[in-house]
């Protein structure tokens, strides 16, 4: 709870800017820039007192290149991001299972309507028998109010 609580984000754990891509990169662009960035800081190369934060660089970047070119790291990676929570990655993998079913809201994506409202079964109806005489009402017409229309929605 602690680490919830007191968690800072981390530029450590913005692993597209480590790489220098984006979102859309494709697993080949991710490992080019890979390659062009862990020339420079191989721990091998450096020297002195170089050779500790070369070797930290390194692993990170060798860290992000797992994860974003693994498939189904790097959903959960794109969807840690999106959800905006003080977790570190690390924790919200540990959590995977439960973080993900109680996350679920957490989605920016707009929701399609589940089921149609009269108005929409109205204009499906028109649209399949133009020529029908007297449109039918809706069995579920007695129900229909503001509040059983969220229920639906699963907007309450």
């Amino acid at each position: 709870m602690e680490s919830i609580l007191d968690y800072q984000p981390n530029a450590a754990e913005d692993y597209y800017a480590l790489l220098g891509c984006d979102e859309l990169s494709t697993p080949e662009q991710i490992q080019a820039e890979y390659r062009a960035r862990v020339v420079g800081s191989h721990p091998d190369k450096a020297v002195g007192d170089e050779k500790d934060d070369a070797h930290q660089r390194f692993q990170l970047l060798q860290r992000a290149k797992e994860v974003l070119c693994d498939p189904a790291l790097k959903r959960s990676y794109d969807a840690w991001r999106r959800a905006g929570i003080a977790v570190s990655f690390k924790d919200w993998i540990a959590n995977q299972s439960v973080t993900q079913m109680s996350m679920h809201w957490a989605s920016s994506k707009p929701k399609k309507a589940m089921i149609m409202g009269d108005e929409q079964i109205k204009e499906a109806e028109g649209a399949a028998s133009v020529s029908a005489a007297q449109p039918t009402q809706s069995p579920w017409a007695r129900y229909d109010s503001d509040v059983v229309r969220k229920f639906r929605q699963y907007e309450i």
